[in-house]
């Protein structure tokens, strides 16, 4: 319950934002689709930096998540965008 909720709090999001550090690492592919690529860092998370792939149309294309703290890292890959074929209904 609530767990969503603090992604939605403008004063927890800014709080983290100024927490946070982009660097931009300049142009970059993802499946064949151009991309722009950033690398970020949390100082309430040293040792974790996430890279992200940013496609032309301003969606994430990928996200690479790397943790030396608990050392692995986990890739997410996104698509289908906008696609009308997706249908979430809400929970009864």
């Amino acid at each position: 319950a609530n767990m969503a909720q603090q992604w939605r709090d403008p004063a927890k999001l800014r709080a983290d934002q100024a927490k946070t550090t982009a660097t931009a690492l300049g142009p970059g592919m993802v499946d064949g689709k151009p991309a722009q690529k950033y690398r970020m860092t949390h100082a309430d998370s040293p040792g974790t930096t996430s890279t992200m792939w940013i496609g032309a149309n301003v969606y994430p294309l990928q996200i690479v998540v790397e943790s030396k703290a608990q050392p692995g890292s986990t890739t997410i890959r996104y698509s289908r965008f906008n696609d009308p074929s997706i249908r979430i209904d809400p929970p009864k």
